[in-house]
C-alpha cells in the first residue's frame, strides 16, 4: 500500500498513533478511512464538519495526535482559529495537517505561521498522505530526522554556464531517482529550484502548486525546519520540491545568510538535497557551491557551450574556488553508431576545457520531449532507458566523489 505499511517499525511503539480527520464530505472521508485502514498501529476517526463544529472532538484528542482539517477558499479566519487552538491546547503537542483545495499562497503562508505542520492538496493520494504522516511521525521516534547525524547527508548542485543544455532535466530526474532509493531506507531526498525568476522544476513535474518562496524576503528570521518543510510542494512520488515562485522576483532579493541557513536546514533534514542553480551569478552563488558536496557542471558538445563553461571555470579560479568537487557532464551526447554523432569529440572538448569530462548522458530526444510534454520525469516513464541508466551511474559516484574531495582538502 505505501511506505508506512512496508516499514512497520516506523510506528513501533506501545501506543497507537491517533489520527482525527475533519472533512467536508463523505467522499474524502471514505478515502482517508481506506488509507489509514492499511497502516499498522494507526487508529483514525474521520468526521464530517469544520473546525468549529469539531472543536470538542479536536480538544478531546490524545496527546501527540495528528489532526487533518479540510479547508477551502470559503473558510474564513482559519489561520486565526488554528492559532487560538494551538495556544489553548499546545501542551498536547498535536500536529495539524491541512487538506486544501483552492487556497492561495497567502492563505498557506498564514496557516504556516499559525502552526500548521503540513499540507495535502485534493485529490488525495495514498502515497502523498502516508508520506505526510511519515514526516510528522519520524521526528518523534527518530531524533536524527531533524538536526541529528547528518554527516553522511549530501548537497548536490547542478550548474550550467549557458542556457538550454538540459540542467533542470538532469536535476529533476536525479532527485526522483535518489528519493526513490532513499525511501527504501526511510530517508528522503528533496529538489530545490533556486532560479527565483524562471525556474522550471515545477513544470517538469507538473506540480499544481508553487512554493511561497517570496516569504523569505519579508520574514527571513522565521526560517526554521518546520517552515522550510511546509514550503515544500509534494510531488505524487513523495519528492519534496521547493519550487520557484509564481511571480518572478529578483534573484538578489534573497540574501546569502538566508541561503546558507536554508542549506544547513536541508542538510540536516534530507539524505540528499539536489539544487538546481540559476544561470545568473548571484551574491550567494559562492555560498551554494562551497556548501555542496558534489557539483555537476552541465554542458553540450558545441563551441558556445565549451567556451562558456571555460569562462565559468576561470571565474572559480578568480573567486578562489578552484578546489570545488566539480564533475563535468556532457549532456545530449550522440554516440558512435547512431545516425549522427557530435561534431566535437569528448577528447577535443576535454582539451579545450583543460580538464576531463567526467560523464556523458545520451541524447534521448523522444523520451525527454515526451517527458516534458506530459510533466512526468523520464525516471518514472522509462527506468530502463539509457538516459536514466546513465543518470543512475553518475549518482552512484556521489559518495566516492565527496570522499575524494574531503581527502584532497584535508591533504592540502
Amino acid at each position: 500500500m505505501g511506505l508506512i505499511k512496508k516499514d512497520k517499525s516506523i510506528l513501533d511503539t506501545e501506543d497507537n498513533l491517533h489520527i482525527l480527520g475533519v472533512v467536508k464530505n463523505g467522499a474524502v472521508r471514505a478515502e482517508l478511512l481506506d488509507i489509514f485502514e492499511h497502516i499498522p498501529k494507526v487508529s483514525s476517526n474521520i468526521i464530517i464538519g469544520d473546525f468549529i463544529s469539531a472543536y470538542d472532538d479536536v480538544c478531546a484528542c490524545q496527546q501527540n495526535s495528528i489532526i487533518l482539517l479540510e479547508v477551502d477558499e470559503n473558510d474564513k479566519n482559519i489561520a486565526e482559529a488554528v492559532q487560538r487552538y494551538k495556544e489553548a491546547c499546545g501542551g498536547k503537542q498535536h500536529r495539524l495537517i491541512i487538506i486544501y483545495n483552492g487556497l492561495n499562497d497567502n492563505d498557506i503562508l498564514h496557516l504556516l505561521h499559525a502552526g500548521v505542520s503540513d499540507f495535502l492538496s485534493l485529490p488525495l493520494t495514498a502515497e502523498e498522505t502516508e508520506q505526510s504522516i511519515l514526516r510528522l511521525v519520524t521526528p518523534r521516534h527518530h531524533d536524527t530526522a531533524f538536526g541529528g547525524d547528518s554527516a553522511n547527508h549530501k548537497i548536490i548542485s547542478f550548474v550550467h554556464a549557458s542556457g538550454g543544455v538540459g540542467t533542470t532535466t538532469l536535476a529533476v530526474n536525479a532527485a526522483m531517482l535518489l528519493n526513490a532509493k532513499n525511501m527504501q531506507n526511510r530517508h528522503s531526498a528533496c529538489l530545490v529550484d533556486l532560479d527565483t525568476q524562471f525556474g522550471g522544476a515545477a513544470l517538469h513535474l507538473d506540480l499544481p502548486a508553487l512554493s511561497p518562496v517570496a516569504d523569505l524576503i519579508g520574514d527571513p528570521d522565521h526560517l526554521d525546519h518546520e517552515m522550510l518543510e511546509c514550503m515544500m510542494v509534494r510531488h505524487s512520488s513523495g519528492l519534496p520540491v521547493l519550487t520557484a515562485p509564481d511571480v518572478p522576483f529578483p534573484i538578489e532579493a534573497i540574501g546569502s545568510d538566508v541561503i546558507e541557513r536554508a542549506l544547513h536546514l536541508l542538510k540536516q533534514r534530507y539524505e540528499h538535497s539536489i539544487i538546481d542553480m540559476p544561470l545568473a551569478l548571484t551574491s550567494w552563488t559562492d555560498t551554494v557551491l562551497e556548501n555542496s558536496d558534489v557539483v555537476y557542471a552541465v554542458m553540450q558538445l558545441n563551441v558556445p557551450s565549451i567556451k562558456q563553461l571555460r569562462r565559468w571555470f576561470s571565474m572559480l579560479e578568480v573567486e578562489g574556488l578552484s578546489d570545488l568537487p566539480v564533475n563535468v557532464i556532457a549532456n545530449r551526447h550522440h554516440y558512435l553508431g547512431h545516425f549522427r554523432q557530435d561534431n566535437i569529440s569528448i577528447a577535443q572538448a576535454s582539451e579545450s576545457l583543460g580538464r576531463d569530462i567526467d560523464y556523458t548522458v545520451s541524447n534521448d530526444y523522444d523520451l525527454v520531449s515526451h517527458s516534458l510534454d506530459q510533466g512526468i520525469p523520464a525516471a518514472q516513464m522509462n527506468t530502463k532507458s539509457k538516459f536514466v541508466q546513465e543518470i543512475k551511474a553518475l549518482l552512484q559516484d556521489v559518495a566516492t566523489s565527496a570522499e575524494q574531495h574531503s581527502k584532497i582538502k584535508f591533504l592540502s
